[in-house]
């Protein structure tokens, strides 16, 4: 799959596909001849919008110079052909309006899981960008929104990315709503803990080959303040960019990185279930403990009944000596680790995601597992944790089947890498 999350794709004043930042020329490079397009709405009522704004993006793809076969619509009159119609076409275009209402019609589709294995080309605009993100911030936009405390700002969205955009700011960047100015007194605190991007009419996130970028003009809210990190003709990698491996390590902890282990398990402190990776980390809460736990793992003679043998390592960042990561080996795992667990294990820091280090980790552990004598090892993740398949695959990872575990309501995915070149 690769999508290009927009504001909008033509020039407003104009109607005409917007070449800015390379769109159209990146859109050719993927577009197929003959291109089976879906258009879905954001109002599953609002028919004769859907089809004018069909009819207008079609013309649009058109005068551009893309061959256009079919341009389908999916709203209200055939909601139940959402699966069908799918699957049966190149190009997704989500279509722009008000984010919740588009979401609602989304949910009641299940378009999160009927896109989640389309291998086209999802185009966003607008509410559609946003409703492409995991978690989708739906910001006010109509009368009694950023008031109404019943009025929810944050939906579950599409998973395509988990990026949250803010579209039009050109536009909407000084918009008062209810008495509120919707940036300073509404998402500037809502971005507490939190991230988002706005872009101007032009921009667009752009997704494709395992890297996120945004291309053109961007500002980073976060929180509680706003910085510009591009212009246009700029690109930013948001993920899938190289670590700086001169600057990480893999060791095994020691007494000398105690204060470092604490201040790693104290950002997991409200998700301790996400420490995969870390055998045991989540039961001690002092770090000289967890690390006698890992002498007895680590030696067959003293491993403690119901454990396995175990190596634990720490990715490291030298510059500031953080630990940014933890993955664990497991030499023969067995019972039901031998069917959902896997060898290797391994985690990132919440602060730290999104920068390649798990993809790193992951490689640079592999050869201690081929000195075990492995020749293959197994790591399972389910669908829904989109960035560990990612990193799995990025290191040779090979599907195998999925399986039904008491841990998790979902279907895990069982993945080998082979360890014999």
């Amino acid at each position: 799959m690769i999508c290009f999350l927009t504001s909008r794709t033509y020039v407003h004043d104009t109607g005409e596909m917007n070449p800015a930042n390379g769109f159209t020329d990146e859109l050719r490079r993927c577009f197929p001849e003959n291109c089976r397009a879906l258009q879905i709405c954001s109002d599953p009522d609002s028919w004769e919008r859907t089809d004018f704004y069909a009819s207008f993006l079609r013309e649009s793809f058109e005068k551009a110079g893309f061959s256009i076969e079919s341009y389908r619509t999916l709203d209200g009159r055939n909601a139940e052909q959402a699966a069908e119609l799918i699957k049966d076409s190149d190009l997704i275009v989500l279509s722009g309006g008000h984010v919740p209402t588009q979401n609602r019609f989304f949910q009641r589709i299940g378009l999160r899981d009927l896109i989640k294995d389309f291998s086209g080309i999802v185009i966003g605009i607008s509410a559609g960008s946003m409703n492409s993100a995991d978690t989708v911030y739906a910001q006010p936009e109509e009368e009694g929104e950023a008031v109404d405390p019943g009025y929810q700002k944050f939906l579950t969205g599409l998973g395509l990315t988990e990026t949250m955009l803010l579209p039009h700011y050109q536009d909407v960047k000084d918009d008062v709503l209810d008495g509120l100015r919707v940036f300073e007194d509404v998402t500037y605190p809502d971005s507490m803990g939190r991230t988002f991007y706005a872009i101007p009419d032009g921009s667009y996130l752009f997704i494709g080959n395992g890297r996120e970028e945004l291309r053109g003009e961007a500002y980073r809210i976060k929180d509680g303040g706003i910085e510009r990190i591009s212009g246009d003709g700029d690109t930013v990698v948001l993920s899938g960019a190289e670590p700086d491996t001169d600057d990480l390590i893999l060791v095994r902890p020691d007494g000398t990185y105690l204060e470092q282990i604490r201040r790693f398990r104290e950002e997991f402190a409200d998700c301790l279930d996400w420490l995969h990776g870390a055998q045991g980390l989540r039961y001690h809460e002092d770090p000289a403990e967890w690390l006698r736990y890992l002498a007895l793992c680590g030696d067959e003679s003293t491993v403690p009944e119901g454990d396995h043998l175990y190596s634990q390592f720490i990715c490291v960042r030298q510059t500031d000596g953080k630990i940014v990561g933890t993955v664990g080996v497991r030499h023969r795992p067995v019972g039901p680790l031998d069917t959902w667990g896997g060898h290797v294990g391994y985690c990132v820091c919440p602060s730290e995601r999104r920068k390649g280090y798990a993809t790193w980790m992951l490689r640079e552990v592999l050869p201690y597992c081929r000195s075990l004598g492995l020749d293959r090892v197994l790591l399972t993740a389910g669908d829904e944790n989109q960035g560990s398949v990612k990193t799995i695959l990025a290191n040779g990872g090979v599907l195998e089947s999925y399986v039904q575990t008491p841990r998790h309501p979902m279907p895990v995915g069982r993945y080998w890498i082979d360890l014999s070149d």
